[in-house]
């Protein structure tokens, strides 16, 4: 498979019986706290390793989701969640310096549509970054949002996976920078992943797993490992 690499996890704890690993991708703007969503996730037994594939081609996304006016001010969008169980309409895949173009409405005159996706239309960026954006007519509905962002492909289900998403407004634009290569491992047996499908985290109890500046093919090896005086870390090679 062109353009991957891999993360390879192996469980040290002979503790716990095994464990399952959630990986995380987000872009890499803030150190603190940032929007996540859950990419894949591996089961992996006492000392036992296992592999996981990614394939960082970042993919544009748009997608409605339920209307919330409760805070206004709230910007984050908490009902996304809701993507989960709702269609996601798929643009073609974007290349580094280009620009999609997306027109979507939820009330359209010949009746409603969920959303329109016109990406025929695409120019080149300076920066090689790629953007996303908008017509001047978006419109909600009262019942509904359009939102629109960036998404990669899960290779073991061949779902898209929402990476970063915000609510659609006439002629607007989001940004992405190609460095897709920045991904988050949280064991899922602890508090710590156990978290929502997308949500603002902390990273304080993650472990980074940084592909940026090596070549397709790489594998970066991680271990969960117990220390003598009980607690764990995770100890990258």
């Amino acid at each position: 498979m062109p353009n991957t690499y891999t993360i390879k996890i192996t469980n040290e704890d002979k503790w716990i019986e095994s464990t399952n690993c959630y990986i995380y991708q987000a872009p890499i703007k803030s150190k603190a706290t940032l929007y996540v969503s859950l990419y894949q996730c591996i089961n992996i037994g006492a000392m036992e390793s296992g592999t996981i594939t990614i394939v960082p081609e970042p993919y544009a996304i748009v997608a409605t989701t339920p209307r919330d006016d409760s805070d206004p001010d709230n910007m984050p969008p908490d009902g996304l969640s809701d993507l989960q169980a709702r269609p996601v309409k798929l643009t073609k895949r974007p290349v580094k310096g280009s620009v999609v173009k997306i027109d979507c409405n939820t009330d359209h005159a010949g009746g409603k549509k969920p959303f329109f996706d016109d990406a025929a239309t695409t120019t080149t960026t300076m920066d090689g970054s790629f953007r996303i954006t908008t017509s001047t007519n978006i419109a909600h509905s009262a019942e509904e949002m359009i939102v629109m962002g960036m998404g990669l492909k899960n290779p073991q289900t061949e779902e898209i996976v929402p990476v970063a998403l915000c609510y659609a407004i006439p002629d607007g634009t989001l940004t992405f920078t190609p460095e897709l290569n920045v991904y988050y491992i949280a064991l899922g047996d602890f508090t710590m992943g156990n978290f929502e499908k997308m949500d603002y985290v902390s990273y304080s109890w993650f472990t980074e797993i940084d592909f940026r500046g090596k070549p397709p093919g790489s594998e970066i090896a991680v271990t969960w490992r117990r220390n003598p005086d009980g607690n764990c870390e995770w100890v990258r090679h």
